[in-house]
């Protein structure tokens, strides 16, 4: 899902094109990151990641798979599929996404984190929706963005609630984090990263077992997680990718 800066947009994965068949533009990269840092929390536990993509495109249409080594749960791997246009200053990217994580035994569904997406953006600022439609975990995430030359940041906000709940408690978290990136060149770029405000709402009885826990939903797993802890220390990250041709 994503180092430094990045959502999922259309753009980050059809960057470099290896082929043409039928129409079907193939481009596809890897690369390495010091943290998985993604919408500002790192999901690694301070480990690097590996990762890699692809991607094939028909005009505006996009399907891609993305993979990584760094999610604390283990391996991670995310289906997206979209449609992106411009319309002259102004690009539109709409899409789902789904997060798989193989290597979790209490996850009890395909599909148990899926998102809808929209982004629209204007010369160089973009607005970004994401909304889970799966699972028992509701959320949704917003950001804006920017670049300016080699630099970039992103303002995002969060905001999770659970009404179905685990165990039987209600929960909630809000937290807003701010990204600042420099792009070395088109392939290393180091990150800042910082959550600047946060509030949880728990009710007391809130900690689980071990047997508890495995038996969650992957997005009440991914939920309860962030809502027992919150780092908010200043991250930093370096990330390396390139194209594979």
């Amino acid at each position: 899902m994503r180092f430094a800066t990045l959502g999922l947009t259309a753009a980050t994965a059809m960057s470099f094109s290896t082929s043409t068949i039928a129409e079907v533009d193939v481009s596809a990269s890897a690369g390495v990151a010091s943290s998985y840092l993604f919408r500002g929390k790192d999901l690694g536990n301070g480990n690097g990641a590996i990762f890699g993509d692809i991607t094939g495109t028909v005009g505006g249409a996009y399907a891609s798979v993305w993979a990584s080594s760094g999610d604390a749960n283990g391996s991670e791997y995310d289906l997206i599929a979209g449609y992106a246009l411009d319309a002259g200053p102004v690009s539109l990217n709409a899409g789902v996404v789904n997060y798989v994580y193989p290597s979790i035994s209490g996850s009890d569904s395909f599909g148990d984190l899926s998102e809808v997406f929209v982004e629209v953006g204007f010369e160089m600022v973009t607005f970004s929706y994401w909304d889970n439609v799966a699972g028992d975990t509701d959320y949704e995430y917003y950001s804006l963005s920017a670049e300016l030359g080699a630099f970039s940041a992103v303002l995002g906000y969060s905001d999770v609630e659970d009404d179905a709940t685990y165990d039987n408690e209600d929960y909630s978290l809000d937290y807003t984090h701010l990204d600042i990136t420099y792009a070395y060149n088109d392939n290393l770029s180091f990150t800042v990263s910082k959550i600047v405000d946060f509030e949880k709402d728990l009710n007391a009885n809130n900690e689980l077992s071990s047997d508890d826990y495995d038996a969650l939903s992957t997005a009440n797993q991914t939920a309860y997680d962030s809502l027992s802890f919150i780092d908010d220390d200043l991250l930093f990250v370096v990330s390396y990718s390139m194209p594979i041709k």
